[in-house]
């Protein structure tokens, strides 16, 4: 019997506080899965062929057999799903995955086709793995979700914390906490192999997410800079003191409370202190021209927000309690070359142990 098609959404990112930090083992940030992402449908394929297609890569991909793995090229993301999702079923003797065709349609590009900065990788490896998961039956739990995208992302880009990962996962808004998963995968020598399910079935050491009850009258909107940041050539050029991640994570923890007491005074302040901690000890260019508008605009008409993600570009959020914002301030940041668009949180779907 034929399977019917099945469309799932994987959503993007938005870190509000402690990025930088949360890269160290141990360090906390608080992100935000938003409705800027992908939407996965899947079918069953019509001949021998796995056929893979998307609205952001121009060239499909066809391979038979599920043989043709390598990592590499614009369906890098994919492929390393596939592979891990793959080795991970044989090893446990379970079926390996049927022909079947997918279709990525992205949301996480403006207009002039430049990446938001929202986590499209991360939202690729989660959606890969999760519509694969939901379409074959394979029941695997959301943290084995989890940590099969991560092995995927970790595989393809070798860094980064992926609190991206974990948020496009569960969705909602969540405090996370990674682990060092280099050091986690060396004595496996960092292959994908026969020890792949010791490394996903073991716990994994500082991992701890937990969803935060975002409140439903606090308006979200993503204030882009459409100027393109590279998150690891940015992080390869800061050197960061101890006390800044001391610092960090204390302003993360008073975040933290903040959305749990629905406290905006209190969450306006700690993004403020972030964001100074992050000016006062990254490279000046962390702050373009118009990120620095961005910021001005938020001191004027005293709105929660900050620069999200690595800066040097990209993107900033500003947090409205209940009201839209002002329409003079919207105008003065387009007039800056800024696009200002609303996020809505994508429900929370957490149900692996907080």
């Amino acid at each position: 019997m034929t399977k019917q098609p099945l469309s799932i959404y994987s959503p993007g990112k938005l870190f509000l506080a402690g990025e930088y930090a949360v890269t160290k083992t141990g360090q906390s940030a608080i992100v935000a899965a938003v409705d800027r992402g992908l939407t996965f449908t899947i079918s069953a394929s019509p001949d021998a062929n796995f056929q893979l297609s998307s609205s952001s890569i121009v060239a499909d991909w066809t391979f038979n057999g599920g043989q043709d793995y390598a990592i590499e090229g614009p369906w890098a993301f994919v492929r390393a799903s596939l592979k891990i999702l793959q080795t991970y079923l044989a090893l446990e003797k379970r079926a390996l995955l049927s022909p079947f065709h997918l279709t990525i349609e992205s949301q996480l590009l403006a207009a002039n086709g430049q990446k938001l900065g929202l986590g499209s990788s991360a939202a690729v490896v989660a959606g890969t793995i999760n519509v694969l998961d939901a379409y074959f039956d394979l029941q695997l739990d959301q943290l084995k979700r989890f940590k099969l995208a991560a092995l995927a992302h970790h595989y393809v880009q070798g860094n980064g914390s992926l609190a991206d990962v974990a948020t496009s996962i569960t969705g909602g808004v969540i405090a996370y906490q990674g682990t060092d998963l280099a050091q986690l995968m060396q004595p496996y020598h960092h292959q994908i192999n026969q020890d792949l399910v010791s490394l996903v079935n073991r716990d994994w050491p500082d991992l701890a997410i937990h969803q935060l009850p975002w409140p439903s009258d606090w308006r979200l909107s993503l204030v882009a800079t459409h100027q393109s940041a590279d998150t690891k050539k940015a992080l390869s050029r800061v050197q960061l003191a101890p006390d800044f991640y001391q610092d960090s994570q204390k302003i993360v923890m008073v975040a933290q409370a903040a959305i749990a007491g629905q406290d905006y005074s209190q969450l306006r302040n700690a993004l403020a202190t972030n964001q100074s901690l992050l000016r006062e000890n990254l490279p000046a260019e962390y702050l373009t021209p118009r990120l620095t508008q961005f910021l001005a605009g938020l001191t004027i008409h005293h709105l929660a927000g900050k620069v999200s993600g690595a800066g040097f570009g990209d993107n900033g959020f500003a947090i409205s309690d209940g009201h839209p914002l002002s329409p003079d301030l919207v105008q003065t940041w387009t007039s800056a070359g800024l696009n200002v668009s609303t996020l809505n949180i994508v429900p929370s779907q957490l149900k692996f142990p907080e």
